[in-house]
């Protein structure tokens, strides 16, 4: 027989014991608790992630981006072949990355800028054949007369401003600006030649030279070599004579006597 205490236990486990309890105790169902029976309670509805989608119009530029991204990473990690599209898209957009990169490296200029002084043009002369030898752009430092290469470096006087602006006629092609950008081609190695030579510049001189090129022709590695070069020695005779002339004023004294830095 139950003592008044356990009766009023009991009443307490009907009202305040949660319905699994509840129904572990075979209690019956009490208002009091505001509660409805568990078979009466319903969840809200778990969301399907694995059902496709029947139409991709709904949804938003950013969504569509972002399950776009999700999906390439999601293949990426699993080693899955990307589709047609995505992949063609992604291999371009690398490809893109990786020539700028590849121009910025290639473009770097001289550590030591050139201010266009007539005393440092032969040392410039030679850091420009140091780095064109590991360079994609060395193939635009040979100009090309009659069949036969001349070296724009060693021979730099013995090649006329006019006859380098009967020769850059090939950036008029209807094509040159696809040519400009497409790798092995004349056009994109003398690009390279001359934003290598202009980031090789002082901001002054650069300005200067950039002032007496056309701009049609801006952008021609060998019209600006020669053009610089013409701008400190015009011609062969020129050159030769200011080499002797630097001869004159010098004597061996100055060198040390060091016959190979006199000479």
């Amino acid at each position: 027989m139950d003592t008044p205490t356990n009766v009023g236990r009991a009443s307490s486990i009907s009202q305040d014991a949660s319905p699994i309890l509840r129904t572990t105790m075979n209690i019956p169902w009490s208002p009091l608790t505001n509660l409805p029976p568990m078979a009466e309670r319903t969840s809200p509805p778990m969301r399907d992630f694995t059902r496709q989608p029947t139409s991709m119009a709904a949804l938003a530029d950013a969504e569509l981006q972002q399950l776009l991204a999700l999906t390439f990473d999601a293949l990426t990690a699993r080693n899955l072949p990307l589709p047609r599209a995505l992949s063609s898209s992604h291999s371009a957009k690398h490809e893109i990355y990786d020539n700028a990169r590849f121009e910025q490296i290639a473009c770097t200029g001289l550590p030591q800028k050139y201010d266009g002084s007539p005393d440092n043009l032969i040392p410039t002369l030679n850091l420009i054949h140091i780095r064109r030898l590991n360079e994609v752009w060395g193939d635009a430092t040979y100009f090309t007369r009659n069949g036969v290469k001349i070296d724009l470096i060693q021979h730099f006087s013995k090649v006329t401003l006019q006859e380098v602006k009967e020769h850059v006629t090939a950036w008029t092609v209807p094509d040159a600006s696809l040519l400009r950008h497409k790798r092995g081609t004349a056009l994109y190695n003398s690009r390279l030649f001359g934003l290598f030579l202009m980031n090789s510049l002082t901001p002054e001189f650069s300005s200067l030279l950039y002032s007496r090129l056309d701009t049609r022709f801006s952008l021609d590695g060998q019209l600006i070599f020669v053009t610089l070069c013409n701008h400190i020695h015009r011609n062969h005779l020129e050159f030769v004579k200011s080499v002797k002339m630097k001869i004159r004023m010098s004597s061996l004294a100055e060198f040390r006597n060091d016959v190979p830095a006199y000479l």
